[in-house]
């Protein structure tokens, strides 16, 4: 119920149709996904490699 209302919101904000703004939020969702996969896969793993590193000279 609240995502409806400030989706209305935004659209009557921007004077656009709420179709575009429902586009635009699931657009937005799928790239925060892949980027959250990217971080898990790539990101974290080289972050755990190197503190793993810094802890065996320590």
């Amino acid at each position: 119920m609240q995502q409806h209302y400030l989706v209305r919101v935004i659209a009557w904000k921007l004077h656009i149709d709420r179709s575009i703004v429902c586009r635009d939020i699931a657009y937005l969702r799928q790239q925060a996904q892949e980027e959250f996969k990217t971080y898990l896969t790539q990101k974290l793993s080289m972050e755990y490699e190197l503190c793993f590193k810094g802890l065996r000279y320590w």
